[in-house]
């Protein structure tokens, strides 16, 4: 059995699911906007599986989960389960019911920690962590060995001069957390777009602005997105620098417009396995991953995103992600047999 934890209009699960069906592999659709009764059927299903029921049986079929794009509540449903102990018979005391509670409760806290580590076992992505903090992927980026542009947080224009004059006067402004799509609040009067910016004059920020990341321009020869998947790379090269829509972010680009080439790419090993190390460090086995070939001939890390779109390289490289993922999944859940 497969879980999947997404969204009803999330068009990469209904091509995952297809290949699933294909294989005949059974499934479990959990959207976000569903009631809490799946996350009972989920419940249900692992625990069968867990040890505490008796000795562990040598599974039937194989058992996975993929966290596509869960709901934040759904899954706080699931985190606040308690295992049911009621059928189990424990001993009596006839006094010190204070210890006995206390070990009743001891027992209970045990198995509902071997529960949700059932839950990061058989997956791919994870449950707890939906978002990452860039902050904090930059700073492991450094540790494993991958450069990045050099870097400041701050909302102080004095601290922003020098840095902006430092970099030729031609830097980039990113928001702190993951990308809000254009929304407009009428009865506040504002309108939020959360994309990357390039900014070679400071007089287009306001006086008083929240604080952001700022990082030097790389000068690129193209851009390369990395769908990773369970220690696996698949990368292509993105030549977005041949419109101007999209020399500074790919998102804009114009569907009535010519489309950015895509090509697939190969990393070299050394470059894959700082990626590994990257992806083990900050704690998710699948994710897209932004990087750019500079001028300089070096790779300069951007970002990851955990829930990231796949099918925009999948198509033009022949990569079959769908199909990649449909099978990890399948192979996640024999692994653990």
């Amino acid at each position: 059995m497969v879980f999947i934890f997404s969204r009803k209009e999330d068009l990469a699960t209904n091509a995952v699911i297809r290949w699933l069906e294909h294989l005949n592999v059974n499934y479990q659709r959990i959207n976000s906007e569903e009631d809490q009764e799946a996350i009972q059927l989920l419940y249900e299903h692992l625990v069968g599986y867990s040890v505490w029921k008796g000795a562990p049986a040598k599974r039937q079929e194989h058992f996975s989960l993929w966290f596509r794009r869960p709901n934040p509540g759904l899954l706080a449903g699931l985190a606040g389960k308690e295992i049911d102990t009621k059928s189990i018979r424990f001993p009596t005391f006839n006094s010190h019911s204070r210890l006995f509670e206390s070990l009743k409760n001891n027992y209970r806290h045990y198995l509902r920690n071997y529960f949700h580590h059932q839950l990061n076992y058989c997956n791919l992505g994870s449950y707890h962590k939906t978002t990452v903090n860039k902050l904090e992927v930059l700073e492991t980026a450094v540790q494993v060995g991958l450069k990045i542009p050099e870097t400041v947080v701050t909302n102080d224009m004095e601290v922003l001069k020098p840095f902006f004059e430092k970099h030729q006067r031609d830097i980039i402004c990113k928001t702190l957390f993951e990308a809000i799509h254009p929304l407009g609040v009428r009865e506040e009067g504002f309108t939020i777009r959360c994309m990357t910016e390039r900014i070679e004059d400071l007089a287009v920020l306001p006086e008083v602005f929240f604080p952001s990341l700022f990082q030097e321009n790389i000068q690129k020869r193209f851009e390369i997105r990395v769908f990773f998947i369970r220690d696996k790379c698949y990368a292509a090269a993105m030549f977005t620098q041949q419109h101007a829509d999209t020399i500074t972010d790919f998102r804009n680009q114009n569907d009535q417009e010519i489309r950015t080439r895509v090509v697939p790419y190969q990393l070299d090993e050394e470059m894959e396995q700082k990626l590994r190390d990257l992806m083990r460090e900050i704690g998710i086995n699948s994710g897209s991953i932004d990087l750019i070939k500079g001028k300089d001939d070096n790779y300069h890390f951007l970002e990851v995103n955990p829930v990231g779109m796949y099918g925009f390289i999948s198509t033009p490289c022949n990569y079959d992600l769908d199909e990649v993922i449909a099978r990890e999944l399948i192979a996640i859940g024999y692994e653990k047999n």
